[in-house]
């Protein structure tokens, strides 16, 4: 069964943006569904006593460095906005008076990149309006509809519902209760929806195992630990693996998973075919080959 994501987020967070921009992916790779959780983080940051990182000038220096590795790395539109950090109270109340709405995901989307896009300052009234107008919204029933109790109590109510549940900051991702925080903790989350999750290693195929040792040892230093007919290269970033008599030197990826058989399973259903059985390794886990229509060889390894 496709299991959810809940994202508690606030439009004001940088991180919440980059987190937003990457859920499709994650949702789509892992058939997961995801729950937009609107929540105050000025109310959760003076509800659990934390501060934002640039209230250190060290942690927020090094914020901004680390964010923009994440920005580069999935090669997502953003600009730093001037007026950040501003007070979103008005704005999400706007946000949590169109949830369950059909302009909902829209209405979100426009914000989030109004403040990390168009760099607006979204705290301001008169340009937040101007902004909703021109993403094609009502922006005076939006902002009368932010002021409304109903409006008030939802936000409160999430707001409060995210800390009583262990959230300090934002973004805070749940799967089931399991909770993961910032953007950077997405592996974790799609592991935790049970698909797939980057590369867990490769495996060379080789019919001289002695001089392909020789040869990766000679040109990347790389040592060998060898298990049988095969063994693991000790590369880095990404473990490299081999396996003997195979005549066409190939290079499998071996994706992470977070469930070996159900992965399987899935890949079996959409016309993939099983080469070598799901099998283990004391101390490394399980690991399965399978065939890709077109020949493509791949696996999952379940650490």
């Amino acid at each position: 069964m496709a299991k959810t994501v809940e994202f508690f987020f606030d439009v004001v967070s940088p991180s919440a943006y980059v987190a937003h921009k990457r859920l499709p992916a994650i949702a789509a790779a892992t058939g997961a569904s995801v729950r937009y959780r609107p929540m105050l983080l000025g109310g959760v940051m003076k509800a659990t006593g934390n501060s934002p990182p640039f209230s250190v000038p060290a942690k927020g220096a090094y914020f901004g460095v680390d964010l923009n590795r994440y920005i580069q790395r999935h090669a997502l539109p953003f600009t730093m906005n001037p007026h950040f950090p501003i007070n979103s109270i008005s704005l999400m109340r706007a946000v949590a008076s169109l949830e369950g709405t059909p302009n909902f995901a829209r209405f979100v989307d426009a914000m989030f990149d109004a403040m990390w896009l168009k760099t607006r300052n979204m705290g301001d009234p008169a340009i937040a309006a101007a902004t909703m107008r021109e993403a094609g919204f009502d922006a005076a029933a939006i902002q009368a509809g932010a002021e409304t109790q109903e409006a008030k109590d939802r936000l409160k109510a999430t707001t409060e519902e995210a800390v009583a549940r262990g959230a300090f900051g934002a973004p805070t991702f749940f799967v089931g209760e399991e909770m993961f925080f910032g953007q950077d903790r997405l592996d974790w989350v799609e592991d935790a929806l049970g698909g797939p999750s980057g590369v867990s290693f490769l495996e060379i195929g080789s019919n001289d195992t002695d001089a392909t040792v020789a040869f990766f040892t000679r040109v990347f230093g790389w040592g060998f630990d060898s298990w049988g007919a095969g063994g693991m290269f000790k590369a880095t970033p990404t473990p490299t693996g081999m396996h003997g008599g195979d005549a066409n030197g190939q290079i499998y990826v071996f994706y992470r998973s977070a469930d070996l058989d159900a992965d399987t399973a899935r890949a079996v259903a959409a016309g993939a075919t099983i080469e070598r059985p799901a099998e283990a390794e004391t101390g490394f886990g399980r690991f399965v080959s399978l065939i890709a229509p077109g020949g493509v060889r791949f696996g999952f390894h379940q650490p």
